[in-house]
């Protein structure tokens, strides 16, 4: 499908989901259902839904995971995104849609492209774990905030997202054997995940030595992070890494022995939201938002490039010229289209795992904001 064509079908829904669904969740492929499974172990390539003990969205409804086993011995973990909140009067403010309070997308999940069996899919044979998200935290939290609601009654948001990644991989642990390959990913606000977690989730396979974080439009800057990780109660560990404005960048450096790659689009749509929210209390996009967050997504790409064995891919998939907006996320639904130098994600991330790692597309940072 050419690009234009792609831009076509995209463009309106992408802009009216943009504040349905927080920053995470744009569209749904699909309108099949993923059946919750009643026996301990299916067949392989099939998906199962993972209910855990401690699993709680924040709005007190359940929270589930997703695994499903492949045909080799290699492993996916994916975060899903879905905005965030981090103070009381995000919590208490459902107008804004600042992030997702429950699973009602559960069953869609499965169908993000990045899990397709499709032939030009390098990972179709691959065993994923999907964590899913309704907590507003990164997850990384493991608090709550209790408030008296408008009608008068007490009501808890549960940011629970640590607690819920974990005793997700308690559950599945026993069941899956070191993998040879390992990739730690995630989209949006479970990008962000992706760099706070890649160590956690190292320490569950310490022999895999091949571990590949890769970080899908996941960053912000916020000078406030450190007390937003508190607020969420977030493990200590992750709490004293915390010493800039950008908390992914503070995650990676922690990191050893794994490959580091970072995709964003030049003017996210809602990535340059929510950093308008943060500096300004406005939850919406605009020109200047972008100019900011295009400013800012080149500190970003600067401060990844430090890293060995490190890589970006930068591209400018346009979903509305009018505002000068670019898309968000590719892993759900772009991953094998050849955005960028005519080599996909899913190739770019393929060449990384086996050690070929570079860059794409920097040179959109340098052209200024004339490509549109």
């Amino acid at each position: 499908m050419k690009t234009e064509q792609i831009r076509n079908i995209l463009l309106i829904g992408i802009v009216i989901l943009l504040f349905i669904n927080g920053f995470g969740l744009y569209y749904i492929h699909t309108h099949q259902n993923v059946k919750e499974s009643i026996i301990k172990k299916l067949p392989k390539n099939t998906w199962e839904t993972i209910s855990t003990p401690d699993g709680i969205s924040s709005d007190g409804s359940p929270w589930k995971g997703l695994y499903k086993q492949g045909k080799e011995n290699n492993l996916l973990v994916y975060f899903v995104g879905g905005g965030m909140s981090f103070d009381p009067e995000m919590d208490m403010d459902k107008e804004e849609q600042f992030f997702e309070r429950n699973l009602w997308y559960l069953d869609q999940l499965p169908y993000y492209r990045i899990f397709s069996e499709s032939k030009k899919n390098p990972y179709k044979d691959w065993s994923f774990i999907i964590v899913p998200y309704s907590s507003g935290d990164l997850h990384i939290g493991q608090g709550e905030y209790t408030y008296i609601n408008e009608q008068g009654k007490e009501e808890t948001v549960y940011h629970h997202g640590y607690t819920n990644f974990i005793s997700l991989m308690e559950t599945l642990k026993p069941r899956i054997n070191s993998p040879e390959k390992l990739v730690v990913t995630g989209s949006s606000a479970g990008g962000f995940a992706a760099a706070l977690l890649t160590e956690d989730i190292k320490e569950y396979f310490p022999e895999t030595k091949n571990v590949t974080c890769l970080i899908d439009a996941g960053f912000l800057f916020y000078d406030s992070w450190k007390e937003a990780a508190t607020y969420w109660n977030a493990p200590e560990h992750i709490i004293n890494r915390i010493h800039s404005n950008n908390i992914v960048l503070d995650s990676l450096e922690q990191l050893e022995d794994v490959k580091i790659l970072f995709v964003c689009s030049t003017r996210d749509s809602a990535l340059q939201s929510y950093q308008r929210y943060i500096d300004h209390g406005i939850f919406m996009y605009n020109k200047e938002a972008g100019d900011t967050f295009f400013s800012n997504l080149k500190e970003m790409v600067e401060g990844i490039q430090q890293f060995e064995n490190s890589g970006v891919y930068i591209y400018d998939f346009v979903v509305s010229e009018e505002y000068a907006l670019t898309k968000h996320m590719v892993l759900p639904d772009l991953p094998f289209e050849l955005l960028q130098e005519q080599i996909s994600v899913a190739d770019w991330l393929e060449d990384a795992i086996e050690s070929e790692i570079y860059s794409i597309g920097t040179d959109l940072l340098e052209k200024g904001l004339t490509t549109y």
